[in-house]
């Protein structure tokens, strides 16, 4: 069976180790998608763990709603972790 799409769920667990971002989960991650889109296959990426690795990075109150929000994204433009 070949495949034409799949669909990639990322969460917290995946992307943070010890409350922090997991630079070599990231690698990993990078490279399973990299080898897909190698084989014609279109890669699409789900990120529930957002939230998480934003917390990684900001020290903010992780009880409020605006900061939920605002560590889940960043108008469009891309972090560095």
């Amino acid at each position: 069976m070949k495949f034409k799409r799949v669909v990639i769920k990322v969460g917290s667990h995946v992307l943070t180790q010890d409350q922090r971002v997991s630079k070599e989960r990231m690698i990993n991650l990078v490279e399973l998608i990299y080898k897909l889109m190698q084989r014609d296959i279109e890669v699409i990426l789900v990120s529930s763990g957002a939230v998480s690795a934003g917390y990684t990075i900001l020290p903010l109150d992780r009880k409020s709603i605006g900061n939920k929000q605002g560590t889940s994204c960043n108008r469009g433009k891309p972090s560095a972790f």
